[in-house]
């Protein structure tokens, strides 16, 4: 090898060498930040990815290893993985190590909540006269109503479950004990209703409304509502890259 191309390999090395040190200080900043703002909101390395993308710090010239593969060489950051789901992976700082349980705890709060239909969720959170009781219905399309007894198929929300007053419009903003709440409430209602809820948040689809109706609030319930049943049923979609699709607008 000639001495330019010597220099040149010397020179591209040098670079990549200081491109990730910089891009190491961007992990650390930008996790740091992260928990500074939400301190119980998990950060993905999705996440993470994308906003160093934004900043032009990701990828950089040189680098072969994974985004996951350099943050878990930064001892200040520690790597959640999940053995149940392959493609989720998060990153934490390592001083939060302990809490690590109670931030995942949350954050599956939060996913569980984020695949239900609003109706459900308007249901339990929905303030009301206390004589009334709120009725929910599946068939022949979802819905709730208020009264005093239940008509046909019509599950009663229990009043015991209720979680009256609770903003549903936006699943983050909701406080990590009011969302670990909510969730272990609608479950505990699905249990003594016999009410599948994977079904009810996944399958379902009211044949009545058309595709324009559905356009959705989320990318994610566009792209649900994109599909026929048949489709939906057998679409998977990657934890992480579900997260970021029900955030979008």
């Amino acid at each position: 090898m000639g001495p330019s191309r010597v220099n040149q390999s010397r020179a591209s090395k040098g670079h990549a060498n200081k491109g990730c040190i910089m891009l190491n200080e961007a992990i650390k900043k930008n996790v740091a930040e992260h928990y500074r703002m939400n301190a119980d909101e998990l950060l993905l390395l999705s996440e993470l990815g994308n906003k160093l993308r934004a900043d032009n710090q990701w990828p950089i010239l040189g680098e072969n290893r994974s985004l996951l593969a350099i943050a878990k060489e930064i001892d200040s950051i520690h790597v959640v993985l999940d053995e149940n789901m392959p493609t989720f992976a998060a990153v934490i700082p390592s001083e939060k190590e302990l809490d690590k349980e109670k931030i995942m705890s949350i954050w599956r709060s939060r996913c569980f909540l984020r695949g239900l239909p609003k109706a459900l969720l308007d249901s339990f959170s929905k303030k009301i006269d206390q004589d009334q009781d709120i009725f929910f219905n599946i068939e022949p399309h979802l819905g709730y109503r208020t009264g005093d007894a239940a008509n046909g198929n019509e599950i009663i929300i229990d009043r015991d479950l209720r979680v009256p007053g609770v903003d549903v419009a936006n699943i983050t903003k909701i406080s990590c004990a009011n969302a670990q709440k909510l969730e272990a409430n609608i479950r505990e209602w699905g249990e003594r209703h016999h009410v599948i809820l994977d079904e009810l948040k996944m399958n379902y689809q009211d044949p009545k409304i058309g595709l324009s109706d559905r356009a959705g609030n989320t990318a994610l319930e566009r792209l649900r509502n994109a599909q026929s049943n048949d489709v939906a049923k057998r679409f998977v979609i990657p934890i992480d890259i579900a997260v970021l699709l029900s955030r979008a607008p």
